[in-house]
């Protein structure tokens, strides 16, 4: 009967070898040869013999052919049938892994002209999103090298709700990190998700619908990182990864396909200023978004005219036929509805006087001005409110239709 292996002896080959950075961009040049791979197979043979000085040698030629054994390794841990051969692979696997990802990335950051085929989990779709450039492959290398990303990296590659699944787990992961349970001082501190951390969930998050990936409270929120200045940097563009945490930034707001997420959207792109084009898209969107409540469009509505998004005018007429109540009678004052909120904000998007629409103005202070309850029609001793109502958008159609297309 072989003697156990020695715990000292295993813990001494635990150290990771060192390894030379590639030169070659093209990741065929990481072929493992059939010689390699016979070689390597001998080795593991080794490992099974009676005599420890061999098992040990053995152990120690395998350690360092490193990522050049992976292949082999991998397969005798699911097929070897001796405890021992399978435990020693067992041992030198992770370092033969950490070995073979590095020189993968090494490769991937070597074709900096993006020439070759890079067979790593998210790529395709990471680069269809960001870019190949040097920042944005530099970003990507970043979260390859994160061995508790690969979860959502090779989820990314697997059905919506399977990557959804997993969204879910790494929010609540990280809410767990920042409010542990049971805090024990000076062992248990609350952490916050990295910058990477966080690339790697814009982008995962951008690949399905909200539906796939609700979000459930507490769990953490990206926008509340979003809001912190390292999320503030970032997003501008500025930091260590320059425009490809700002191109996923952008795109992650894009991808928000419900009511939450497109509020969400609106009010990250007000707040971290990201310009006036990205907030008035959100809010068109959000005028058009079904089931959404007449006060998110009316506040989209005013957000449109605020930030002067004249191409947005379009999604202001659709809602002139919307004559959803949006604030009832009270105190003898007339309802403002929906469409009056729209038309109103039309009328400042387009440089005209709301007043010579029949508006009267409930709050003169500049800063009112695009507000919801600010504009409204009602009755005086000539007119009602509905005469005015329907006078306002008969001048309006009157005077769109001069207008050049």
């Amino acid at each position: 009967m072989r003697p156990l292996v020695p715990l000292l002896s295993v813990l001494a080959c635990a150290g990771a070898a060192t390894l030379v950075p590639a030169e070659s961009p093209d990741p065929t040049s990481l072929t493992i040869s059939a010689e390699q791979r016979a070689k390597a197979r001998a080795l593991v043979q080794q490992l099974g013999s009676d005599s420890y000085l061999q098992r040990e040698q053995a152990n120690r030629e395998l350690r360092k052919m490193g990522r050049l054994a992976l292949p082999v390794l991998t397969e005798m841990i699911a097929v070897e049938q001796d405890p021992e051969i399978r435990f020693r692979c067992e041992l030198l696997l992770p370092q033969a892994e950490a070995e073979d990802l590095k020189a993968r990335i090494e490769v991937f950051l070597a074709d900096e002209e993006g020439r070759y085929h890079h067979d790593l989990p998210g790529w395709t779709k990471y680069r269809t999103i960001v870019g190949t450039d040097r920042s944005s492959r530099a970003l990507f290398a970043e979260l390859l090298k994160h061995r508790d990303f690969h979860d959502l990296l090779l989820a990314s590659e697997k059905t919506p709700a399977e990557l959804g699944r997993a969204i879910v787990a790494r929010r609540e992961l990280i809410q767990q990190r920042m409010n542990p349970s049971f805090p024990i001082p000076g062992e248990v501190r609350p952490t916050l998700p990295s910058l990477p951390e966080i690339a790697l969930l814009l982008f995962c998050e951008s690949l399905v619908s909200e539906k796939d990936a609700p979000f459930v409270t507490p769990q953490f929120h990206l926008s509340n990182f979003l809001y912190q200045p390292a999320g503030r940097e970032a997003a501008s563009g500025s930091g260590p990864f320059g425009t490809s945490f700002r191109r996923l930034t952008l795109h992650w707001l894009d991808t928000r396909d419900g009511i939450h997420g497109i509020n969400t959207a609106m009010s990250v792109a007000q707040n971290l200023n990201l310009g006036a084009a990205e907030v008035t898209k959100h809010a068109a969107r959000m005028l058009t978004t079904p089931d959404a409540a007449a006060w998110n469009r009316s506040n989209a509505a005013c957000l449109i005219a605020a930030y002067k998004g004249r191409e947005q005018l379009p999604a202001l007429v659709k809602l002139f036929a919307d004559d959803t109540i949006l604030i009832r009678a009270n105190n003898q004052l007339p309802d403002i509805q929906l469409r009056d909120v729209a038309l109103a904000m039309a009328v400042l998007l387009t440089d005209q006087d709301p007043n010579a629409y029949g508006f009267e103005v409930a709050n003169a202070n500049p800063q009112a001005r695009y507000n919801p309850t600010t504009f409204r029609f009602r009755d005086d001793k000539d007119h009602t409110a509905e005469d005015k109502r329907q006078a306002a958008f008969k001048k309006w159609a009157d005077w769109y239709a001069k207008q050049p297309r």
